[in-house]
């Protein structure tokens, strides 16, 4: 009988104490987070010694175009205005040719006139394509000076720009231009007068 009142003695404490533990379970709720599981929050930014504190998202400090597609401070250079004047040279251009004293046939006298009281030694003309070049040699008995200013005056009239070129030692270089069309003065004092070269590269329109 000893034996038997003690084992029943032990279910009844481990009952006992089953039943304490399921009270204190409902009546505790679940466990308490530790600290391992509790949630950190994120670092603030804060702004630090000499450093301002940034608000901006990246990429809004980079430089952006404009709507119109120009970047802020770009320079737009103004556009040269169109040439609406005539070309110097319209085809047909003449053949080529060369003459001894006097102006070879189809030579361009509106753009390399001779005066009158100017001899010719020797022209010539050479065509091809769309490109004419021409030349002719002459004495005159107006001085240097005086061929020079006569020819800046025919060339201001015509639109084309003169400026003075390098030219061989005793003798005076201009250079006349517009557009792709080019002509060269060079005259050189003689005895009685002067003696100048007119030679010209153009290209019909």
């Amino acid at each position: 009988m000893t034996r038997r009142r003690l084992l029943f003695t032990i279910l009844g404490v481990l009952a006992a104490a089953a039943l304490i533990t399921v009270v204190l379970v409902n009546l505790g709720g679940a466990p308490a987070a530790t600290p391992a599981t509790q949630a950190t929050p994120s670092p603030t930014p804060t702004a630090g010694p000499g450093r301002e504190a940034r608000s901006d998202p990246p990429g809004d400090t980079e430089t952006k175009a404009d709507t119109d597609g120009k970047i802020p401070g770009e320079t737009t250079l103004p556009r040269p205005p169109a040439d609406n004047r005539p070309p110097l040279v319209q085809q047909p251009l003449p053949p080529s040719g060369s003459a001894q004293g006097e102006l070879v046939a189809g030579f361009p006298s509106d753009l390399l006139p001779i005066a009158t009281e100017d001899a010719v030694a020797r022209s010539s003309v050479t065509t091809e394509g769309n490109h004419m070049q021409a030349g002719v040699e002459a004495s005159s008995p107006r001085s240097a000076t005086d061929v020079i200013a006569y020819y800046q005056a025919t060339y201001a009239t015509l639109g084309l720009a003169a400026r003075e070129i390098e030219a061989v030692s005793g003798s005076t270089a201009y250079a006349f231009a517009r557009g792709d069309n080019t002509i060269t003065l060079t005259v050189v004092p003689a005895t009685s007068g002067s003696t100048f070269t007119l030679f010209g590269a153009f290209r019909a329109g």
